[in-house]
């Protein structure tokens, strides 16, 4: 990830200059006015209204009315681009709006190169070694993007956003500072959300319990006290897990902000999860629950997965971002359940601004066919259409606002603290995923319960996680 990112929190000013040179980025240019799609029938045709916000706040220079579409320059050339996602939800929807876009523009076809998700990474990679990427590409800011764009395997989309005339303001700023590396944009914003934030809880278990439902008032101790009334035993074996907590590096990013720290310097160079607030954060937030209250399952005590133990009545809590939600209205849809947001200290901070995006390419064919249906999936329709199948809302507030989705209460939820999440911060040498599993594999022995010291685990675990750091970008 390039220069100035400084694999850091990306500076606001930066994206909001590049807002103003680049002058958009939906395809508002690609729109007609529709009705928004539902989850199953073949999408509507994006409209061109939006309401760009700062996580919170309308982007500097942006209307708060409805901003009228600006005019896409395409050719009248037939001409193909082929395109790369997750088989499953992601197929489904991208393949929908495919449709929509190829009446829009007939003289463009839309050629699927889908993947199955646990092969995707390998694969990407692989297909990145031997120069046979598709033109365009879905991409999550943590992982691979940062190395794909120091590589510049993916395309610059800033003069592309330009040539097109498409409006980057209907985005959270948030979303398009998180994909803008060394000063450019490499990809046009999907969806986003504040990461592994949600605390799911089953209200019969609390009833029976005689425990208040969590609120946004909770700290760390209110989860631990309600956790240790909401766990049953039988002898030593334990029937039913007060809290599940997420055992991944982020989401014990979640409890470590929450306590005031961080798990990197604001310039992604450092690593401070041996500072003590972050130890004290992993030893509340993690340890003490698995190892001495003994209320958390460890890895291998899942049965199933969250959803399916929350609906066997072995879970009464656990963490899971936006999209936790949809295991639970496939597993649970007959048991009352909620979500709120995950504790939080005094001076603490709440989740991390993610994002998905579609990006061109650098050897593209046509990148200017495959930047257009890029742009098209960041429409309001395509937003609402992929939060409606089981994933997370679009990279922009009229989606997030929209009366569709906030009939939802989990959605809510999520919204709210989207309003205040930090922006995105990953290591500034773009090895994210080596970091996350040296991260996850040192802290396994505090998840898997086998030390429940966390200082101990973290400073033997320190120093080979600054060496990660201390290489050259990758």
């Amino acid at each position: 990830m390039p220069q100035p990112r400084s694999g850091a929190i990306h500076s606001r000013r930066r994206a909001l200059g590049l807002l103003g040179a680049a002058a958009g980025a939906v395809l508002v240019a690609a729109c007609g006015a529709a009705a928004a799609p539902t989850a199953t029938p073949a999408p509507a045709k994006p409209a061109d209204t939006s309401k760009p916000a700062d996580t919170a706040k309308p982007a500097a220079g942006a209307a708060g009315s409805p901003t009228p579409a600006a005019a896409a320059k395409t050719s009248s050339k037939e001409t193909q681009f082929t395109f790369t996602a997750r088989i499953g939800v992601q197929q489904e929807h991208y393949d929908a709006f495919a449709k929509t876009f190829m009446e829009k523009y007939p003289n463009i076809k839309y050629v699927p190169q889908h993947v199955p998700g646990a092969e995707w990474a390998q694969k990407i990679q692989v297909q990145a070694a031997g120069g046979t990427l598709a033109d365009a590409i879905w991409m999550p800011s943590i992982g691979l993007f940062g190395q794909f764009a120091h590589k510049a395997l993916l395309a610059d989309h800033t003069p592309l956003a330009q040539s097109q005339n498409v409006d980057l303001k209907v985005f959270y700023p948030a979303a398009v500072e998180g994909l803008t590396r060394e000063g450019k944009l490499w990809g046009i914003p999907w969806i986003v959300h504040p990461s592994r934030i949600g605390l799911y809880y089953n209200k019969p278990l609390f009833d029976e319990a005689g425990v208040k439902y969590p609120t946004d008032k909770w700290t760390w101790q209110d989860l631990t006290d309600a956790s240790l009334k909401l766990t049953k035993r039988s002898g030593n074996r334990v029937d039913q897990f007060g809290y599940q907590p997420g055992a991944d590096m982020w989401s014990i990013i979640i409890p470590i902000r929450a306590y005031g720290a961080d798990y990197l310097t604001a310039d992604g160079k450092k690593n401070t999860i041996d500072t003590p607030e972050a130890i004290k954060a992993i030893q509340e937030g993690v340890a003490d629950l698995v190892v001495k209250h003994k209320v958390s399952p460890t890895p291998d005590q899942v049965e199933g997965g969250s959803p399916q133990m929350f609906a066997s009545k072995k879970l009464a809590m656990f963490q899971s971002g936006y999209w936790g939600a949809s295991g639970l209205y496939q597993f649970a849809k007959d048991l009352p359940w909620d979500v709120a947001p995950m504790p939080l200290q005094p001076g603490g901070k709440l989740g991390m601004f993610e994002i998905d995006c579609n990006s061109v390419t650098k050897n593209a064919k046509d990148p200017e066919a495959a930047f257009l249906y890029c742009a098209y999936m960041g429409s309001k329709e395509a937003g609402i259409d992929i939060a409606k199948r089981g994933s997370v809302p679009g990279g922009r507030p009229d989606v997030w606002e929209s009366p569709e989705l906030s009939e939802k209460p989990h959605h809510v939820v999520f919204t709210k603290v989207l309003a205040t999440t930090p922006g995105l911060l990953v290591p500034a040498n773009n090895r994210d995923n080596e970091y996350a599993d040296a991260f996850k594999k040192g802290l396994d022995e505090v998840t898997f319960g086998k030390e429940g010291d966390a200082a101990k685990v973290v400073k033997a675990l320190s120093p080979s996680l600054q060496a990660i750091l201390d290489k050259p970008s990758d």
